[in-house]
C-alpha cells in the first residue's frame, strides 16, 4: 500500500465545444479521461501537464487556469490519487492517428461532444456534468472524491 497519494495534473482541452479524451487501451477496457498523469517528485505542477500532454497527444500546450481539483482511491489496493484539473490551450500541433505515445498508455485520442460523453466511462464521472462547456471556468471547483470497482484503472 503506497504511503502518499500519487498528485497528477490534468488538461482541460476544448475545441469547438468538444472536450479533449485519451484512451488507454492497453487496459483492455474502454475507459477514458482528459490527457495528463502523475508529476514527478520535483517537477512543477505545470510542467508537468504540458509534458504528459506532449507524451500523450503531441500537442504543444499552455497551461492556464486551475479549475477543478477531484480525488479518488481504491480500498483495495490503497491507490489513492489526487487530480488536479487545469484549462489549457493547444499553442501548436493537431491531433493525428500516426501519433504514438512513447509510454505506450494511451492509444487514442479525440474530441467528443456533451452529448457523446455521457454513454462513454469518463474518469472522473463529473466530467459529464459538462461544467467544461461553460466560458467562464475561473471558479475553481472541489469535485470530492470517487471510489469503487471502475476506479481500479489507474491513470
Amino acid at each position: 500500500m503506497p504511503e502518499f497519494p500519487r498528485v497528477a495534473g490534468r488538461a482541460l482541452i476544448v475545441h469547438k465545444g468538444k472536450l479533449l479524451l485519451v484512451n488507454a487501451t492497453r487496459f483492455n477496457d474502454d475507459k477514458w479521461c482528459t490527457p495528463g498523469g502523475g508529476v514527478d517528485c520535483g517537477e512543477n505542477l505545470k510542467a508537468g501537464l504540458v509534458r504528459e500532454v506532449l507524451e500523450e497527444t503531441g500537442l504543444n500546450v499552455e497551461v492556464q487556469n486551475l479549475t477543478a481539483v477531484s480525488e479518488y482511491f481504491n480500498n483495495d489496493d490503497g491507490f489513492h490519487q489526487i487530480e488536479i484539473f487545469f484549462v489549457v490551450k493547444v499553442i501548436n500541433g493537431d491531433l493525428s492517428d500516426n501519433w504514438k505515445d512513447e509510454g505506450g498508455v494511451v492509444e487514442k485520442s479525440g474530441f467528443f461532444s456533451l452529448e457523446e460523453i455521457k454513454d462513454m466511462k469518463i474518469l472522473p464521472a463529473f466530467l459529464k456534468d459538462g461544467f467544461w462547456v461553460n466560458d467562464n471556468k475561473d471558479d475553481v471547483i472541489y469535485k470530492g472524491h470517487e471510489e469503487g470497482e471502475d476506479l481500479k484503472w489507474k491513470m
